[in-house]
């Protein structure tokens, strides 16, 4: 049994999710574009995240959000299994598109935290050996100058999802899926444009934007100038290269790297200390209260951020501090 998720609201959070066997099955392609960011502005608007910067790489992605109304979890769960469900569909596979397991959420607790994974994100093909600037991805990415200024206008793709004018072409239609259709509930079809605005971090709202956006641009120029040098003149694979990665392809070695599964990320040493400690009095009182909860108690009181047990089951939970 894995840990419990401690979801509150109002965290700004680095999150991640891999490919099965890490394969590029996330290749830069139109139909890829399509297909994530209109889920991913849809997503956001039906359950109030906020994203600030997201990288689309051939075989995961990362994105920086803020979870106000703390749907973390169900946002990302409509998400993936819409984009798997797509994709799999312009494939022509029926296999898992995601690794096994969960994804990664690393809160961030701090305003310099914020910004350091905001340069990770916006940077990630660089450090990756892809291509020598964050705007050469063919894929979909941020930009510094795009954080709070640009907005993701996405149609709904062409296929896979409900299409208004076929709807009389489905009723001719006698293929299994069709008569699956027609029995199911009538449901609207989904809407024609979804619109997603890349936001300021709640971090920096005090901060004049143009200025957070030349301080994030100085941050970014910095960390791309030490990944050239790091490189130390060995070549990048390049755009076109990536563009004719084959999606069933992979990495030279699939095997974990080994490196750790962080939940928090703070570069300030005492509060950082200090939301370690609230994560571990979180398992504390939620092992406590589950160990109850399994003995019959329906009374017993779950600590705030308890998630899965409040949706799935309704338990009550300590209200916020």
């Amino acid at each position: 049994m894995t840990l419990p998720r401690h979801v509150v609201p109002g965290r700004t959070l680095l999150v991640t999710r891999r490919c099965f066997g890490r394969m590029f099955l996330l290749r830069p392609s139109p139909q890829v574009e399509a297909v994530f960011s209109y889920c991913l502005a849809l997503a956001a608007e039906k359950y109030g995240i906020q994203v600030h910067a997201l990288i689309v790489l051939s075989n995961h992605w990362h994105g920086l959000v803020t979870d106000p109304r703390g749907t973390l979890p169900e946002f990302l769960r409509w998400l993936h299994c819409n984009v798997a469900k797509a994709l799999n569909v312009h494939l022509r596979r029926g296999e898992s598109l995601w690794a096994p397991g969960s994804y990664s959420a690393v809160h961030l607790g701090d305003e310099a935290a914020v910004l350091e994974k905001l340069v990770y994100v916006i940077t990630n093909g660089v450090a990756a050996g892809l291509v020598p600037t964050p705007g050469e991805w063919p894929g979909l990415h941020t930009l510094a100058e795009d954080v709070g200024t640009r907005v993701v206008d996405a149609a709904r793709p062409d296929f896979f999802f409900r299409q208004p004018a076929l709807d009389d072409e489905a009723d001719r239609d006698d293929s299994a899926r069709a008569r699956r259709r027609r029995r199911a509930p009538a449901r609207d079809p989904l809407p024609d444009r979804a619109r997603l605005a890349l936001t300021v971090p709640p971090a920096f709202a005090a901060m004049p934007p143009e200025d957070f956006r030349a301080r994030l641009r100085r941050a970014v120029d910095d960390r791309v100038a030490h990944l050239h040098r790091q490189r130390a003149g060995r070549p990048w694979l390049g755009a076109e290269a990536v563009l004719r990665q084959d999606p069933f392809g992979c990495p030279g070695s699939t095997a974990p790297d080994g490196s750790l599964n962080p939940r928090i990320a703070c570069r300030d040493k005492w509060r950082r200390i200090e939301l370690l400690e609230t994560q571990v009095e979180f398992w504390r009182e939620y092992r406590q209260a589950l160990t109850r909860y399994r003995q019959g108690d329906r009374d017993a009181v779950f600590p705030e951020g308890t998630y899965w047990l409040r949706v799935q089951f309704g338990v009550t939970c300590r209200a916020a501090a």
